[in-house]
Protein backbone atom coordinates (compact mmCIF):
# COMPACT_ATOMS: atom_id res chain seq x y z
CA UNK A 1 0.00 0.00 0.00
CA UNK A 2 2.87 2.49 0.72
CA UNK A 3 3.96 2.20 -2.85
CA UNK A 4 0.25 3.21 -3.87
CA UNK A 5 0.54 6.01 -1.38
CA UNK A 6 4.19 7.35 -3.57
CA UNK A 7 2.70 7.13 -6.75
CA UNK A 8 0.67 10.39 -6.82
CA UNK A 9 3.50 11.90 -4.79
CA UNK A 10 6.21 10.59 -7.76
CA UNK A 11 4.05 11.84 -10.58
CA UNK A 12 3.53 15.65 -9.20
CA UNK A 13 7.59 15.50 -9.06
CA UNK A 14 7.80 14.29 -12.44
CA UNK A 15 5.51 16.78 -13.45
CA UNK A 16 7.02 19.84 -11.09
CA UNK A 17 10.50 18.81 -12.77
CA UNK A 18 9.14 18.88 -16.24
CA UNK A 19 7.99 22.49 -15.79
CA UNK A 20 11.20 23.64 -14.05
CA UNK A 21 12.98 22.41 -17.26
CA UNK A 22 10.60 24.04 -19.61
CA UNK A 23 10.46 27.31 -17.77
CA UNK A 24 14.46 26.79 -17.95
CA UNK A 25 14.60 26.57 -21.52
CA UNK A 26 11.90 28.98 -22.30
CA UNK A 27 14.85 31.55 -20.35
CA UNK A 28 17.34 29.89 -22.33
CA UNK A 29 15.39 30.07 -25.27
CA UNK A 30 14.44 34.00 -24.98
CA UNK A 31 18.12 35.01 -24.59
CA UNK A 32 18.44 33.52 -28.15
CA UNK A 33 15.63 33.89 -29.90
CA UNK A 34 13.59 37.33 -27.96
CA UNK A 35 10.19 37.55 -27.27
CA UNK A 36 9.24 35.12 -29.67
CA UNK A 37 10.32 32.05 -27.48
CA UNK A 38 7.58 31.68 -24.86
CA UNK A 39 5.07 31.23 -27.70
CA UNK A 40 6.90 29.08 -29.26
CA UNK A 41 7.10 26.69 -26.41
CA UNK A 42 3.45 27.02 -25.96
CA UNK A 43 2.85 26.14 -28.98
CA UNK A 44 5.32 23.08 -28.32
CA UNK A 45 4.08 22.07 -25.71
CA UNK A 46 0.32 23.20 -25.50
CA UNK A 47 -0.21 20.84 -22.37
CA UNK A 48 1.93 23.41 -19.88
CA UNK A 49 1.32 26.47 -21.81
CA UNK A 50 -0.84 27.68 -18.77
CA UNK A 51 1.54 27.26 -16.47
CA UNK A 52 4.80 28.28 -18.54
CA UNK A 53 2.78 31.68 -18.89
CA UNK A 54 2.13 32.40 -15.05
CA UNK A 55 5.83 30.98 -14.28
CA UNK A 56 7.63 33.57 -16.24
CA UNK A 57 5.29 35.75 -15.59
CA UNK A 58 5.81 35.94 -12.38
CA UNK A 59 9.93 36.18 -12.97
CA UNK A 60 8.69 39.58 -14.86
CA UNK A 61 6.86 40.78 -11.80
CA UNK A 62 9.79 39.66 -9.90
CA UNK A 63 11.84 42.02 -12.24
CA UNK A 64 13.75 38.92 -12.64
CA UNK A 65 13.28 38.90 -16.65
CA UNK A 66 12.78 42.39 -18.67
CA UNK A 67 8.94 43.47 -19.18
CA UNK A 68 9.24 43.04 -22.97
CA UNK A 69 9.39 39.13 -22.48
CA UNK A 70 6.71 36.79 -22.68
CA UNK A 71 3.77 37.29 -23.09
Amino acid sequence: MDAARSQPADDAERTARAHDELVFECLERIESEGVTALEALCVEHPDFAMVLRARIAALRACGWLEREFGA
